[in-house]
């Protein structure tokens, strides 16, 4: 299932439960390209896809390869407290990760932004998706490697 089809569906299947959407996003990922190739930089992003998928303890946690050098977690049943704690441990682990190319060592680094919709409110999937990615643009705005967090806007 695509991210958005699995956001969807856990918008409509429990409308009222709190739910966090994290978007992680590498930095200076075009670099990394430009300098090691797009197959080495592929590479990176697998395992960062490995650290991803490790890094979810929680069982109901839903990770996603979005598109370039980007991913998608859905967080069921987490609020804005615990998705920040996830999107921390995250960005701490990935820039734990040494991978070397050609003798050179690369330390990648990751951004993150969430939407958390507050148990007993109602948001789509729509909002929830714009409120990570307002976050992300936040995060992006204030400083590289920083996560930031907003509240999608409630549907009434």
């Amino acid at each position: 299932m695509e991210f958005e089809q699995a956001l969807q569906a856990l918008c409509e299947s429990a409308p009222l439960s709190a739910l966090s959407v994290l978007i992680l996003e590498l930095d200076s990922f075009e670099r990394l390209v430009l300098r090691h190739g797009a197959s080495r930089s592929e590479d990176c992003l697998r395992q960062v896809g490995v650290i991803v998928q490790d890094g979810m303890g929680r069982v109901h946690a839903q990770p996603f390869r979005l598109d370039g050098p980007r991913f998608g977690v859905l967080l069921p049943s987490t609020n804005a407290s615990m998705a920040q704690a996830v999107a921390e441990g995250l960005r701490r682990r990935i820039a734990a990760q040494v991978t070397s190319f050609d003798g050179r060592m690369v330390r990648l680094t990751a951004t993150t932004g969430a939407g958390s919709r507050v148990q007993g409110t109602r948001c789509g999937a729509t909002a929830m998706r714009q409120a990570a990615e307002a976050a992300l643009a936040q995060a992006r705005a204030a400083q590289q490697c920083h996560a930031c967090i907003h509240a999608p806007v409630e549907n009434r």
